[in-house]
């Protein structure tokens, strides 16, 4: 897991659920709308009000946050793209100056901010606070939310002037249910907020001040390192630098993510989509990747999900099933034109290595061949030699027209179709590495500063509670100037499933010299 914490964030990790209603509630989307996807089975006592729990034995999920409290004076803080609208008419504080707040440049023109938050678990909720200074009554302030790196934004809340006071703001809720609610950032792993400063008036009119982007999220506790008996002892040591942006693409709105795509269609069956190339045709599909402030891009990995239907049956996705398709009689007697290939450009013209071809012939390495078999390829690639400058012009179809790219992908089938799993993920900055010969727990450095530790040192140290293992929190947090990934607070559960200070506090303290950024290190588990 590669993951940056920033200068103001910090990131939670909880042994078990802060509550017991707060877990990832999946929905399906169908003939009649959004619906749960977990059903009740009462022969095993299934309920899909227990949460993500095993029912064989007491084995269960566990929660954890994401709290970001951006310092707003450095252009770091900001999601890195500045003008035509993002980022634009803004007067950052200067601290030497005596500002303390996040103005307007112009008081005659509107004003945007962008934050951006990712994550390395599925988000449960998001959640934005801050305190705002409205004047007028002819001004507002508006929170949206992208979950697509901007290209679609949909509204949180608007506060209108005058107002002073601190503002909260949430994604709306889709669908209430049952068991929980479907918001917008429900199963994803990143979103990006935008506010805007609305309204003419002086430019010093409209102030904003501690603003802070929350998230609570779902993980697997058995991801965490376990404790024993007596002292624990973690080691840390600094990672690569390494900033991953994933380039989400929905399917069904092609166009507004590849920059080109032909002789292709979405076809949606039960609510699932795949996509499925014009009969006799060869589809192809071009995506742009770049860096949203145009710096090089060091590494990409890029994959999906390849259907050969030649049998009539594809994935469920809900399920992990099969489900019987239409599309299968389109390939039943053209099998042996099936073709699918994945690769990758720095030129819109051609030179495209292929990372990935589609071979029918299945060599067995037993040759025995097996009758019924499932032709649904899952492919990842990872791209590590990089031009290390921009390269080429702007994609010409389709484009965002404001960054400068590094490479393209291009996946190309016939006969074959692509499920709802289009993967391309692009790394920035140079220095990605691997290490297999230690399991390790990748957290995250910041990707403009590379601080080394001289030497491990001990960062946790806990105890079990009464010969059980210890559930408590870690926390791993940056703060301004100061290299500090730090374990605060731990919990042991106690009776009732309530939580109760353990006495002994844990806490972990890295003198160092002064940095802009922290490192989010990995943990040898020896």
């Amino acid at each position: 897991m590669d993951f940056v914490l920033r200068p103001g964030e910090r990131l939670i990790r909880y042994f078990a659920p802060e509550a017991e209603d707060a877990f990832y509630l999946p929905y399906k989307y169908g003939a009649g709308g959004w619906t749960e996807f977990p059903q009740e089975v009462a022969e095993y006592a299934i309920r899909t009000e227990d949460g993500p729990r095993s029912q064989r034995d007491d084995r269960r999920w566990a929660t954890g946050k994401l709290e970001y409290r951006p310092i707003l004076s450095s252009k770091d803080a900001y999601y890195p793209a500045w003008g035509s609208g993002d980022n634009s008419n803004l007067l950052l504080p200067d601290p030497n100056a005596g500002g303390d707040y996040l103005g307007r440049r112009e008081g005659s023109r509107a004003a945007q901010a962008l934050f951006e938050m990712q994550s390395p678990y599925v988000l449960i909720d998001a959640r934005l606070s801050l305190r705002v200074f409205l004047r007028d009554s002819n001004q507002s302030l508006r929170a949206e939310i992208s979950l697509d790196g901007g290209r679609n934004w949909g509204e949180m809340a608007l506060v209108k002037g005058p107002f002073e006071d601190v503002w909260q703001a949430e994604p709306s809720v889709i669908l209430r249910s049952q068991h929980g609610r479907l918001t917008a950032v429900s199963g994803r792993y990143g979103y990006l907020i935008r506010l805007s400063m609305l309204g003419n008036g002086a430019a010093d009119s409209i102030r904003l001040r501690d603003i802070e982007i929350t998230s609570r999220f779902e993980l697997n506790p058995r991801t965490l390192p376990a404790l024993g008996h007596g002292r624990n002892e973690l080691q840390y040591r600094a990672g690569a630098a390494l900033q991953r942006r994933p380039f989400p693409v929905r399917i069904d709105r092609l166009s507004q993510y590849a920059c080109h795509a032909a002789a292709v269609r979405c076809v949606t069956e039960g609510g699932q989509n795949v996509l499925w190339p014009d009969r006799g045709q060869t589809a192809e599909i071009i995506f742009e990747l770049a860096a949203p402030d145009g710096s090089p891009l060091s590494s990409f990995d890029a994959g999906s999900r390849f259907l050969d239907l030649r049998d009539g049956l594809a994935p469920d996705k809900l399920t992990a099933e099969t489900r019987r398709t239409s599309l299968g009689g389109q390939s039943q007697n053209e099998a042996g034109s099936a073709q699918a290939s994945l690769a990758w450009s720095v030129s819109m013209t051609g030179g495209y290595r292929v990372l990935w071809q589609y071979d029918q012939r299945l060599p067995w390495l037993d040759g025995k061949p097996v009758n019924k078999l499932l032709r649904w390829p899952e492919v990842d690639r990872r791209v590590t030699d990089l031009p290390n400058k921009p390269l080429g012009s702007h994609c010409p179809v389709g484009a965002d027209r404001r960054h400068q790219p590094l490479c393209r992908v291009k996946l190309a089938i016939g006969v074959l179709g692509l499920d709802n799993t289009v993967r391309v993920e692009h790394h920035d900055v140079s220095g990605l590495q691997s290490d297999t010969a230690h399991p390790k727990i990748d957290i995250g450095q910041h990707p403009h500063d590379r601080p080394s530790l001289a030497e491990p040192r001990d960062v946790f140290r806990g105890a079990q509670d009464e010969g059980r293992r210890m559930s408590g929190v870690r926390v791993l947090q940056c703060s301004a100037g100061r290299i500090q990934p730090g374990i605060e607070d731990c919990y042991v559960p106690g009776l009732a499933g309530q939580f109760k200070k353990d006495p002994v506090q844990c806490r972990q303290d890295l003198a160092g010299p002064a940095r802009s950024g922290c490192i989010h290190p990995q943990s040898n588990l020896n």
